[in-house]
Parts: C-alpha cells; sequence; structure tokens
C-alpha cells in the first residue's frame, strides 16, 4: 500500500506534457514563393511570433495533422490585404533528418486554387511534443493551378522518396520530357488551362531533387465540337481501334508523342490547322 501512495505521488508530481502548439496555415504560406517570382517570402518562420500575428484569424483543425485557414471564418475584413482568402495544410507523414512532408492548398481571391509540397524541419508529428520554435522550409516540390500542374496526391515511399500525382493538360502531356523548343512546337494548339485537365502523371521524387516518370493516368473523354483538328487528331490515337487507352507507361508516352508527331504535325496533314 505504502508502495502504492508513493507511485501515485510521483506520477502526480510529474509535469503534464505540454500539447504541441497548432500551427496556423497561414504560417506555412510564409515559408515559401508559392506562385508569384516577385513574392517576398522567407524559407523560415518564427512559431511564436507568426501565431502571435495571426491569433486574431480563427482556423479551424481537422486532426492534429490537417489545419484550414478561410476569410469567411473573419467578421470583419483582414488588416492585411496580401493574404490569401484560403490557405490549408496536411502533414503526410516524416522522411530522413526528421523533415515532415506536407502539402499546402492557397487561393489568393481568384479563380485559382494552387497545390504545392514541401519538406520542413521543426514539426513535431506527436500531439505530445512540441514543434521547434523556427520552422525552416528544406525543399519544396513543384505545383500549380489546378489543372496547371496542381498536385493530386502525395504518398511517402520510402525515408528520402515520394510519389506523387500531378495533374495535367493535354498541351503537358505531348510535351513532357521533351527539349524546351521541342516542347513548344509540339504543345502548340492543344488545351493548357486550369480547368484543361487530361489525367495525372504519377513522378517519383527524390530529396536530392531527381525526378523519375512513372505512369500516366488518363480520364475518359467525350468528343467536344469546339476542339482544334489537333486535339481531335490526338484524341483519335488515345482512342485507338478498341477503346480509349487510360494508362500510359514512360514508354508509351514517349511512343505517343512521337505517334501525334508523324500523324497530326507532319506536313500535309488535315489535322494541321
Amino acid at each position: 500500500m505504502k508502495l502504492l501512495t508513493a507511485i501515485t505521488t510521483i506520477f502526480l508530481c510529474l509535469p503534464a506534457l505540454a500539447a504541441a502548439v497548432d500551427i496556423h496555415p497561414l504560417c506555412i504560406e510564409e515559408m515559401i514563393p508559392l506562385h508569384s517570382p516577385a513574392s517576398e517570402k522567407s524559407a523560415s518562420v518564427d512559431l511564436k511570433a507568426c501565431s502571435e500575428k495571426y491569433k486574431s484569424y480563427p482556423f479551424s483543425k481537422e486532426g492534429h495533422w490537417q489545419a484550414v485557414w478561410s476569410k469567411s471564418q473573419m467578421k470583419e475584413e483582414p488588416e492585411d490585404e496580401s493574404i490569401p482568402v484560403y490557405s490549408s495544410y496536411s502533414l503526410i507523414g516524416g522522411m530522413e533528418n526528421n523533415q515532415v512532408l506536407l502539402q499546402q492548398v492557397v487561393n489568393y481571391g481568384g479563380s485559382g486554387t494552387f497545390t504545392f509540397a514541401m519538406l520542413v524541419e521543426g514539426i513535431s508529428l506527436s500531439q505530445n511534443q512540441q514543434h521547434a520554435k523556427t520552422l525552416k522550409m528544406r525543399n519544396s516540390f513543384p505545383g500549380g493551378d489546378r489543372c496547371l500542374g496542381g498536385i493530386h496526391d502525395l504518398t511517402i515511399t520510402s525515408p528520402n522518396s515520394v510519389t506523387v500525382s500531378r495533374n495535367i493538360t493535354t498541351a503537358e502531356l505531348m510535351r513532357y520530357g521533351q527539349s524546351k523548343k521541342a516542347a513548344q512546337s509540339i504543345s502548340a494548339g492543344l488545351p493548357d488551362c486550369a480547368i484543361c485537365c487530361i489525367g495525372t502523371a504519377q513522378e517519383n521524387w527524390t530529396l536530392d531533387g531527381k525526378t523519375k516518370l512513372v505512369s500516366v493516368s488518363l480520364a475518359p473523354r467525350e468528343r467536344s465540337n469546339g476542339e482544334s483538328r489537333k486535339t481531335k487528331c490526338l484524341y483519335d490515337l488515345l482512342r485507338g481501334e478498341d477503346d480509349v487507352r487510360l494508362e500510359l507507361t514512360k514508354e508509351d508516352l514517349a511512343s505517343l508523342q512521337q505517334e501525334y508527331i508523324n500523324q497530326c504535325l507532319k506536313q500535309g496533314s488535315a489535322y494541321i490547322q
């Protein structure tokens, strides 16, 4: 009984574990230039100072690993007009060197919704452990506005590699892997807008900056009267004799690009505008 009392006393005297400070989505947004080269962002953020800065900007949490801020949650117009109207992040998981992979979604008030991925040092994945005083962005991965490279999905495949699914347009499908000069020529006249998705490209990214195409998944498409001749020609190639080709390997894509060049861009082709 005395032993039990002693253990209970010791337990009660232990300091309670401090829960990790909630990271405001706008603090994540501050770390890197997202889509504007002129944007004055830093590669690190003082978490305490940033939390104080946005203390009157309420945000919601969806569990420990997700948070959302929306301008619609504000009762009054924000004083800082440069902040986005929407910003959210999802912590994907831990990688080597105590880095955490996260995905960010942000909208600055226009029609564009941008998605990005980054590696951040200083984030605790445990609810019972504090984050570091300073969060540091160690690496970022290309993303974009919806069909223009927006990140659809992220999966950690090893401590130093990630499989990324990015939205692509018809034009991007044809210029993927091409030289800059060839890419401009081969993709001219094909749909290339933020709502012109033709599918997704699955890529393997390593932390040393290497990127490798794994496959391409295409969405079924219906014919449209507004399609250009080049677009119709490409879709005819995709449709083939039996069915639409919905999954392409890296080799399949290279063959498709060559078919498109030979049959849709060759001099005298009925498809050239």
